[in-house]
């Protein structure tokens, strides 16, 4: 397990605390500690994650703050301080190729139908990441697809958060601007430097874990996240 991430859930034993069983706590964090790292254990903490959700660590549905570490595979979820900075959503770099992304990438990127066909398509230097962006009236929309048993890549810092479904999958919805540091492979999130990233939806498809960002409202964005094919 990286030192980064090992760290972070360290903290999150010592600073969780919400109304739970006697006992509970002690067993959950017990098992976080203990379980040794394999290809699927993201799925199975963020399972644990949910269920912390579901007895308190998130205090309302809407817009409810964020109360330790939270995320999705491939993506770590940390509380901070909003962000004052305006947005600037990056448009992806290169010819909108889906299949040779499919090739460099080794899994076909999905397209909301809502969107139609990607403006640009680009897959990062360690091929884990497939980005996706469209032009819009309202600015870019960006669409960055990753297999959900890869490290944390997409380090994120918000003062808000709402968990929810999409499609039937496991969502959070950061609804304010917030900082993302994008981790190359095999790196860490220290000394590495972040940008504001604006209203971004986090969900799973299958075993692809889909980052949603644009300058959109939930309706939008659940609607842009329900036409994937």
């Amino acid at each position: 397990m990286p030192d980064a991430l090992e760290e972070r859930l360290s903290a999150l034993a010592a600073d969780l605390h919400v109304p739970v069983p006697d006992g509970l706590e002690r067993a959950v964090m017990e098992r976080v500690a203990t379980t040794r790292p394999r290809r699927r254990w993201r799925r199975w903490l963020a399972g644990l994650v949910a269920g912390l959700l579901g007895v308190g660590v998130v205090a309302s549905p809407v817009g409810a703050e964020i109360r330790g570490w939270l995320g999705l595979p491939g993506v770590s979820v940390t509380s901070g301080d909003p962000v004052d900075e305006t947005p600037a959503v990056p448009a992806a770099t290169g010819s909108p190729d889906l299949e040779r992304a499919a090739r460099l990438a080794g899994f076909t990127p999905v397209v909301p139908s809502a969107l139609g066909a990607p403006d640009r398509v680009e897959v990062s230097d360690d091929r884990l990441v497939v980005s996706l962006s469209w032009t819009t009236e309202d600015g870019t929309v960006r669409l960055d697809e990753l297999r959900g048993d890869v490290e944390p890549i997409f380090w994120k810092t918000a003062d808000r958060a709402e968990r929810l479904l999409v499609s039937g999958s496991e969502a959070l919805w950061l609804p304010t601007a917030h900082g993302v540091t994008v981790v190359p492979d095999g790196g860490t999130a220290r000394d590495l430097p972040s940008r504001p990233a604006a209203p971004t939806l986090l969900w799973l498809d299958g075993d692809l874990t889909l980052r949603l960002e644009g300058d959109l409202d939930l309706a939008e964005a659940t609607r842009i996240a329900g036409s994937v094919d």
